[in-house]
């Protein structure tokens, strides 16, 4: 072991320096995403505004009128959209939060008459046995009714937190049309100032980055659009109460790992079997089982070929991810994954941690 540590401590010593530079990395990624918010949403603003500006740029406009007309056109159907989800949303969400009392009284009831159909059919079962099984039920119905209504009317107490984000967005909103009339600019200005090297680095490595992030981004929105629409058609068909907020969080509980439609779909539908509406659970079962089906096909497809990374060490990407970054290392964590794919592939490891053996490959080439 000795004589293993005295041939090898410079490849050990690397690998530490290495591991803990990446720790340094993600607590200033964490740190920046705390303090310089806006200007990850103005790059945010700016990749939509991107592809439409060079569009028009290639169709013989100039830059800044391609700029102004994209900007104008995509923040109107911004505001547009937002103002109209956001109204709707904001509704549906009282309407939830007025009705989630009623809603736990409910299962409440039927959970008691349940017990006591039971227990008419089943005469030797003891009276305490039946009470505290209506206790118990009643308790975690009750514990589940508060924790909801307490989740949705955090909505409204938080209104700290909702107006910081929201400012973090205008701020950024603003950044990304500066940035977005800038841009040439800045890019003649990197181009002059960075080194060869760096540049040839940042092209090789970032330019790979940013066609694996673009990749899975349409993958994400594919099925987001997908699961949106169907879930949203199919609550207006059956004529269910704000079906466009449980639409809204059915696309976000299906874009997030570890969570999906199930999260939302399953207690529902239970709950509709406990309170007696067995229609609309067998309904929302089909849906259900449509929407998982859709996913397990497309998804491999549509994702798979953009990252190239398995989904073992897209999972464990995502868990040391968030214990390290938070709830915003959900959203990091492809692009961390794919970051450091493309510097394995390209070599870059084998050459900052292994440096006397890449010499001497390259001396022997």
């Amino acid at each position: 072991m000795i004589h293993y540590l005295k041939d090898h401590w410079k490849k050990i010593l690397n690998i530490g320096l290495f591991i803990v530079a990446l720790f340094i990395f993600f607590y200033l990624l964490k740190l920046s995403f705390l303090y310089a918010a806006p200007i990850y949403f103005a790059l945010a603003f700016y990749a939509i505004y991107r592809p439409f500006i060079n569009w028009l740029n290639k169709k013989g406009m100039s830059y800044k009128l391609a700029t102004g007309i994209s900007v104008t056109v995509i923040s109107l159907i911004m505001v547009g959209l937002v103002a109209s989800l956001g109204t709707l949303l904001f509704f549906q969400v009282q309407n939830v939060a007025h009705n989630l009392p009623k809603w736990t009284t409910s299962i409440e009831s039927s959970i008691h008459s349940y017990i006591n159909s039971l227990k008419s059919q089943i005469n030797q079962v003891p009276d305490s046995v039946t009470e505290n099984a209506k206790e118990q039920l009643s308790s975690v119905g009750g514990k589940v009714g508060e924790w909801t209504y307490g989740l949705v009317t955090a909505l409204f107490t938080n209104v700290s937190l909702i107006t910081k984000v929201l400012t973090q967005i205008v701020i950024g909103y603003v950044l990304s049309i500066f940035l977005a009339f800038e841009w040439p600019r800045i890019q003649r200005f990197l181009s002059k100032s960075v080194p060869t090297n760096i540049k040839k680095f940042t092209t090789s490595v970032f330019g790979d980055t940013a066609k694996g992030i673009g990749s899975f981004i349409k993958a994400q929105l594919v099925l987001l659009t997908f699961t949106f629409v169907i879930v949203c058609v199919a609550l207006l068909i059956l004529r269910v109460e704000n079906a466009l907020l449980l639409s809204v969080i059915s696309g976000i509980f299906d874009v997030l790992p570890l969570l999906g439609v199930s999260t939302l779909f399953v207690p529902w539908i239970i709950y509709l079997f406990v309170i007696g509406k067995t229609t609309l659970a067998i309904e929302l079962t089909v849906l259900w089982v449509i929407i998982i089906a859709f996913r397990q096909v497309m998804e491999p497809r549509l994702t798979g070929n953009s990252l190239g990374i398995s989904p073992f060490l897209m999972l464990a990407g995502m868990v040391v991810s968030v214990a390290v970054l938070g709830f915003i290392g959900i959203i990091l964590a492809p692009v961390i994954l794919i970051i450091i794919k493309s510097l394995w592939e390209k070599g870059y490891f084998h050459l900052w941690l292994f440096k006397e053996a890449a010499n001497k490959k390259i001396h022997t080439h």
